[in-house]
């Protein structure tokens, strides 16, 4: 007897805390959105427009019609050159893990 009570008490305590967690949730999802346009606001506009331009090259390669899409060797330097624009580039980096674009940066160097 004691330990039905006790596990529905427990199966109570769950479901609470569920709708705790998903309630907190639903309270905090627009902290990022703030967060992040406090953190624009605060950006030059050349700082945007250079973020811009690297995350639209990103989408132009992600439309390839190919699985996994290669960077060909414009795009690479593309992104190299864009990095020096955003100070937080390894921020907007979506299809190249920034490692890699460290290598490309130091290959193209040792061909220049």
């Amino acid at each position: 007897m004691i330990a039905l009570i006790r596990d529905q008490f427990r199966a109570l305590a769950r479901r609470a805390a569920a709708k705790l967690r998903a309630a907190f949730g639903r309270l905090t999802r627009p902290l990022p959105l703030v967060a992040g346009l406090a953190g624009d606001v605060l950006r030059t506009r050349r700082e945007l427009i250079a973020e811009n331009v690297l995350l639209r090259q990103q989408l132009i390669v992600a439309s390839r019609k190919v699985k996994r899409p290669p960077f060909r060797p414009h795009g690479r330097g593309l992104l190299v050159l864009l990095t020096r624009f955003v100070p937080r580039w390894r921020d907007a980096l979506l299809l190249v893990k920034p490692d890699t674009l460290l290598r490309w940066h130091r290959t193209g160097f040792r061909l220049f």
